[in-house]
């Protein structure tokens, strides 16, 4: 196909087309969860205070308690003798809920409340909800002994009235008569009186005892049930306002229920909390069963690669020795030949009569000679050594892929190796324009849209939308003789005028000057560039239906083809003037290309895709090549087993011709988004303009371009700007030399060093 650089979008006409040309046919919020942040400290930080007999938890400062964890203010607890009933300091039931404050729920005796080790609330610390437990079973604890505490203390007021009364009777001389007389029945009432209220105050102290036992164990168990759990982060504000709220500050009867209700829901989450570790756990084994599966077979990959670069290196550290050796033996035959100017026969006079006449060669110092071989060795392989650390990674992959290839894959892998460290950089050698001669048609665009070169390489004709096929000589030793650019002016030796803008050309394989020609009007004209003679004009094509792109067949003489905007190839019999086959599309198809070894053509549509057809049997398409999301607008073959594409969606793709399931490598790096920029491939080369006005040239191993120019850099003829691309690439035969036009009429020769 012919590489030009219109615009991707269909129409009508010729001249109405001027500035839509070369437009190709067209066809999450991350959620944030806020979690529960805890620290360890927070279990330090929790601090309760009771006010009078209230048993409700606060968050306070720890000398609202005093060490024994009672408010200052609270009287020590007697028992019924009158002696201190151990709740204080000392004592052994003491509670250190301050102590437990102060040394992170930990203390250096055991816990007489809960028989908690320094150990057992050590492991507290960080667990808030087993401190918040700890706390409010304190918090019950504490409001049950108060209100035990209070009743002894009623009680023993209670007995010591009653001795008072007793007392006060027997003091009384007249107690016994006044009692006969009826009148003691008062002191009786009142000892009566006191002896039940005492029982009635033992028995509430009883029951009292048994609650505080009770709440011991509840909490105990609470404790020892979530203690070694780990936190519950889900933990809301119901589960905490469940620790305080419904705490009565008299006999404690509802912290109680309380706390055996929430061991219940404890108990509840830690079965769930069990539940899902085990299915978490079950889910990481799976995952890390797959991952040591899939290391082990990557472990078995890296070993077969391993042998296969031993097995490559042993053979190379052979062949180098063989060629050191080869070049030894060499210069040992030639300085046998030639030998030194200093090494005369003995006896021999270097002058006089007897002088032996000198035949050879001057001298050369092979010692200075040597030194400058070894200094342009080196330097040449320091420019390699960096070029293969600059893409090592795409390298590798090439490598291990065409070691899955056939017996001579090493030689296939080190000549594209060679081929692709062997040039740097692009070298511009001449700047021109393409431009109307006689006439310049106002309003009319200069763009490039094809440019070829002829099978001898000794032309290259230029055409576009100057209505104009202009022909330039091509010298390749004024090209490889360059060392700048050249400035003298490149003007054309023939000039053929056109009817309509031009979108492909194509040179004869087997005819010498005879081009062929694809024009906005559905029409392919032949012409002979030597004496500028339109031979013959090819009608088959829908009227006004743009045609892309034309091209000769390099395996049968005379054979040409054409690609249009009608969804139709034709193929053209040059010898019969006549159209011999049409092979229909269900979309525009945008470029066409013979197979350069094969009866077979293949074509690019606006449906994004390739098809290839044989031509002995057109009725079904040999491959469908799919991966394209974009019209394809250029089809070449790199030889005869693989083929590249390129696509509006600003990439290319390299197929192997007899896989149409997948490329074998997709490029990215041009830009090419609605217009035909051209596309040429060479040996191992492949280019292709792009819509930021430069030209870009890839490597088959490498997937992004190694090479690039632009149009912008130096400009001289005609101004670019933003809008400007390139249209048209050509390669010579030694895929060495460049040649590119773009959308100003900007033509460029460029050498590879």
């Amino acid at each position: 196909m012919s590489s030009n650089g219109n615009t991707v979008g269909t129409g009508e006409g010729d001249e109405s087309h001027d500035d839509d040309a070369m437009m190709v046919p067209a066809a999450v919020e991350a959620e944030q969860k806020d979690g529960m942040d805890y620290d360890a400290d927070d279990s330090n930080s929790m601090e309760t205070s009771y006010g009078g007999t209230a048993g409700t938890m606060a968050v306070g400062n720890a000398t609202s308690l005093d060490d024994d964890g009672f408010h200052p203010g609270w009287p020590t607890p007697l028992n019924s003798s009158g002696h201190d009933s151990g709740w204080g300091s000392g004592g052994e039931g003491k509670r250190e809920p301050a102590e437990l404050r102060r040394h992170s729920l930990g203390s250096a005796a055991r816990d007489s409340e809960f028989g908690l080790t320094v150990d057992d609330r050590n492991q507290l610390v960080g667990n808030r909800l087993a401190a918040k437990i700890y706390t409010n079973a304190q918090q019950v604890v504490a409001g049950l002994k108060n209100a035990l505490r209070r009743s002894e203390v009623q009680l023993e007021e209670q007995t010591n009235t009653l001795a008072s009364v007793l007392q006060q009777q027997t003091s009384n001389a007249n107690s016994w008569q006044q009692k006969e007389t009826g009148e003691g029945t008062e002191f009786e009432n009142l000892y009566h009186a006191q002896l039940k209220h005492n029982d009635a105050l033992t028995l509430e102290m009883v029951k009292l005892r048994s609650q505080l036992d009770e709440a011991k164990r509840t909490a105990s168990n609470a404790v020892a049930a979530v203690g070694g759990t780990p936190l519950d982060t889900n933990m809301g504000e119901e589960d905490d306002n469940a620790m305080t709220d419904g705490q009565e500050s008299g006999e404690g009867k509802g912290g109680i229920s309380d706390i055996a209700g929430l061991l219940q829901d404890m108990t509840r989450k830690m079965q769930i909390n069990s539940a899902g570790c085990e299915i978490e756990a079950k889910t990481v084994l799976d995952f890390l069963e797959k991952l040591k599966e899939q290391k082990l077979d990557q472990q078995q990959a890296i070993a077969r690669q391993l042998n296969m670069i031993s097995s490559d290196m042993a053979r190379l550290e052979q062949q180098i020795a063989q060629l050191q050796e080869k070049k030894k033996l060499e210069q040992m035959a030639e300085e046998a030949a030639f030998p030194s100017a200093f090494s005369l026969p003995a006896g021999a006079a270097a002058s006089g009569p007897n002088r032996i006449p000198d035949e050879r060669p001057p001298p050369v110092d092979g010692r200075v000679l040597g030194k400058r071989v070894r200094e342009d060795e080196h330097k040449e392989a320091n420019k390699r050594k960096t070029k293969i650390m600059s893409y090592i990674d795409e390298l590798q992959d090439a490598y291990f892929d065409e070691s899955t290839k056939s017996s001579n894959r090493l030689q296939a892998f080190s000549r594209h190796l060679s081929t692709f460290t062997k040039y740097t950089y692009i070298k511009t050698i001449r700047t021109f324009g393409y431009a109307a001669h006689e006439t310049q048609v106002t309003g009319t665009s200069s763009l490039v849209s094809s440019i070829k070169l002829d099978m001898n390489e000794e032309f290259f004709a230029v055409g576009g939308l100057v209505r104009e096929i202009q022909l330039f000589p091509y010298n390749a030793n004024e090209i490889d003789a360059a060392t700048s650019i050249i400035t003298e002016e490149l003007a054309p030796v023939q000039v053929m005028k056109t009817d309509h803008n031009i979108a492909s050309t194509a040179w004869s394989h087997h005819s010498r000057g005879q081009l062929a020609a694809a024009d906005y009007a559905g029409v392919v004209t032949l012409w002979d560039c030597h004496s500028s003679t339109l031979l013959t004009t090819f009608r088959g094509h829908e009227k006004e239906k743009r045609v892309w792109g034309v091209d000769y067949s390099s395996t049968m003489p005379g054979m040409l083809a054409s690609a249009s905007e009608d969804c139709c190839v034709k193929l053209w019999d040059v010898a019969q003037q006549r159209s011999t086959v049409t092979i229909p599309s269900n979309a525009a198809i945008c470029s066409v290309k013979f197979h350069p070894m094969e009866h077979k053509v293949a074509f690019g549509t606006s449906a994004s895709k390739v098809f290839l057809y044989d031509l002995r049997k057109t009725e079904d398409p040999v491959a469908i090549f799919h991966g394209h999301q974009k019209p394809v607008c250029g089809v070449d073959f790199l030889n005869g087993e693989e083929m590249v594409s390129q696509a509006v969606d600003s990439s290319l793709k390299l197929w192997k011709v007899a896989n149409p399931r997948e490329a074998i490598r997709t490029f990215h790096g041009h830009h090419n988004a609605k217009r035909f920029t051209g596309l040429t491939a060479r040996n191992e080369f492949i280019m292709c303009g792009s819509e930021d006005n430069a030209v870009v040239v890839y490597n088959k191993m490498i997937n992004t371009p190694f090479l690039r120019d632009s149009f912008n850099t130096g400009a001289t003829f005609g101004a670019c700007d933003d809008e400007s691309f390139a249209s048209s690439v050509c390669f010579n035969k030694h895929a060495n030399v460049i040649l590119a036009g773009n959308s100003k009429g900007i033509i460029k020769i460029m050498k590879l060093e």
